[in-house]
């Protein structure tokens, strides 16, 4: 629930950045509990490259590029997920239609995939 406790700061940003674009609360709560999900199609990528020091080759990083697949994957097909595939499959994505993996730009881009993108980035 979100008047719950928090986790830490991304946490908090990520809660105030639902209420402030006035997001129904199920949905405040099903991004909450999905943002750490983000990431899990990690586990198929080899941790050579998840663990390599310094930057990543271009091949090796078309490898990682493609957690974001794995993820939605891994995730699946059930609607009760949907969230949590799209903040998976889009967390990547840019509003400019620079990002991986289908170059979305703007409102093309799910709100909870660009909502856990920006905390990501200023999460401490």
């Amino acid at each position: 629930m979100v008047s719950d406790s928090c986790n830490g700061v991304g946490d908090l940003h990520n809660i105030r950045l639902c209420i402030e674009l006035s997001l129904e609360p199920e949905k405040v709560n099903k991004i909450r509990a999905f943002a750490p999900l983000h990431d899990i199609g990690k586990i198929l990528v080899p941790n050579d490259i998840l663990n390599k020091r310094g930057k990543l080759t271009d091949e090796e990083f078309e490898i990682m590029k493609k957690h974001v697949e794995y993820g939605g994957k891994l995730l699946g097909e059930s609607e009760y997920f949907e969230i949590a595939r799209n903040i998976a499959l889009y967390h990547h994505e840019k509003y400019d239609g620079s990002g991986y993996l289908k170059g979305l730009k703007g409102e093309e881009i799910p709100i909870e995939a660009t909502i856990v993108a920006l905390v990501d980035v200023y999460d401490v």
